[in-house]
């Protein structure tokens, strides 16, 4: 408990301060504001127990909008040269859904005055049928507004091809994925091919 800007641990009970069904009752002086702030590894979330607004460092903001989480299906198509046959294929990527969010399961809390923006990427196939391609670490950029280009990075999960997540600012509501095939290669089983004809792939946010 925060009253006016003095904070008072709770008294913990079987260890913890939280009881399940259990009621909270709080003396605050009139006038004074009083706040139940609960804290994770240094990150801090209040709630106005006066008002019943939350009240939020700004990396935060995304988990109280009324969505922060969009489908998107757009798809990015690109092209492969073995680097031994000289021999080209295409394939594609579909970035299937976006969601910004302060933790990830993955990477913990974005750094601080950021959020996390992961893109999930499934179905990527290529026309010949003979593999899925691996990019290297540097292929995926995300840029937001006037920002630079952070490089996405690529978490494999199940059944998922693989998930992109970069640190965005918490007001991000449109991004561009990019393809940036500077320096990279991707693998298709045990041959190496670099990429071609990199495109573009606009990501928007809803608020």
């Amino acid at each position: 408990m925060i009253i006016g800007a003095t904070p008072r641990p709770l008294p913990a009970v079987n260890g913890s301060p939280v009881i399940n069904g259990g009621t909270l009752a709080v003396s605050v002086p009139i006038n004074t504001a009083a706040y139940l702030e609960i804290s994770d590894q240094g990150r801090a979330q209040r709630v106005n127990l006066r008002t019943g607004e939350r009240v939020t460092v700004p990396e935060f903001a995304p988990i109280y909008r009324r969505r922060n989480h969009a489908i998107l299906g757009n798809q990015l198509i690109g092209a492969l040269t073995n680097i031994r046959s000289g021999n080209t294929i295409r394939f594609h990527l579909t970035a299937a859904s976006a969601v910004l969010t302060p933790f990830d399961r993955d990477r913990g809390y974005a750094p601080p005055g950021s959020t996390w923006l992961a893109i999930t990427i499934t179905d990527a196939s290529t026309d010949s049928g003979i593999g899925i391609p691996k990019f290297a670490l540097n292929s995926f950029t995300l840029t937001t507004g006037s920002g630079r280009p952070v490089i996405a990075q690529q978490v494999t999960v199940g059944s998922e091809l693989v998930r992109l997540i970069a640190p965005v600012p918490p007001t991000t509501t449109t991004a561009t994925l990019r393809c940036s095939w500077r320096g990279s290669i991707a693998f298709i089983g045990t041959s190496a091919a670099r990429p071609s004809h990199p495109q573009t792939l606009a990501v928007t946010i809803p608020v």
